[in-house]
């Protein structure tokens, strides 16, 4: 996902981990479910993987700053 162009933190959201920005003192005051920003990762990462499997280019584009 990172690949992608998801932030980490939203990653880590998608999957349910709690570290970096949810634990610690962080995940105390950042309550934030992040749910449309999942919503997306997940949509991406969907169409990332079909394209895979039908041996066709994606139709995600990374967003800026990731290579």
């Amino acid at each position: 996902m990172a690949n992608l162009g998801i932030l980490p933190h939203v990653i880590e959201a998608t999957l349910n981990h709690i570290s970096g920005h949810k634990g610690g003192v962080a995940g105390i005051y950042n309550r934030a479910a992040y749910e449309a920003e999942k919503t997306t990762a997940l949509n991406r990462w969907a169409e990332h993987v079909a394209a895979i499997v039908e041996g066709r280019d994606s139709n995600v584009t990374p967003l800026r700053g990731v290579s």
